[in-house]
């Protein structure tokens, strides 16, 4: 009969349980639901954390196991015969932040159906413009944004979603509001 290690068995049970609490540490649950405006459940649409992704189930519930602390937001893919939400001509209302201090989150999404369906869109990107002062900000204002406009005006047939990527006005967070 072989003798057991007191020491080395209770090393490897804290050691287990100290892996599973980091594994749990920092994990919280996300529910809620996607309708239109009517109140009319929306089923298949994808709900991610930007890593994790689940769909809306017949009732448009979902729920999405996620660690707040590596994937700070909730947010979903607009299905195409939904407009994609927005607040003043920009893009806002498909994500949610986590509150990373709950064990269970709730956040519900309301989508407008579209009159007409959209088979096609265009995205127009901007990457890095990355404006530091009221003199950049002017210079985007008058070279790159009538050269955008140009753009958008040459493909009125589409519908067009604009984004900008990377530092938009660098770590002047007072540009941001005249950048917009």
């Amino acid at each position: 009969m072989k003798k057991i290690n007191f020491r080395k068995t209770l090393f490897a049970a804290v050691l287990l349980f100290q892996l599973n609490a980091i594994a749990a540490f920092g994990q919280t649950v996300v529910k809620g639901s996607v309708k239109d405006n009517t109140g009319k459940p929306i089923s298949g649409v994808v709900v991610t954390d930007g890593a994790h992704f689940n769909t809306t189930d017949a009732e448009g519930n979902y729920v999405l196991n996620t660690d707040p602390t590596r994937y700070p937001m909730v947010y979903i893919s607009t299905p195409a015969a939904y407009e994609l939400p927005s607040k003043e001509g920009v893009a806002d209302g498909f994500y949610q932040y986590l509150d990373a201090g709950k064990s269970e989150n709730q956040y519900d999404f309301v989508l407008t159906k579209r009159q007409k369906p959209v088979d096609e869109f265009v995205y127009i990107v901007l990457s890095d413009p990355q404006v530091r002062n009221e003199k950049q900000l002017d210079r985007f204002r008058t070279e790159t944004v009538p050269d955008l406009k140009q753009t958008a005006d040459s493909l009125k047939n589409f519908e067009i979603v604009g984004m900008g990527l990377g530092d938009l006005v660098w770590d002047a967070m007072n540009l941001y509001a005249p950048y917009r």
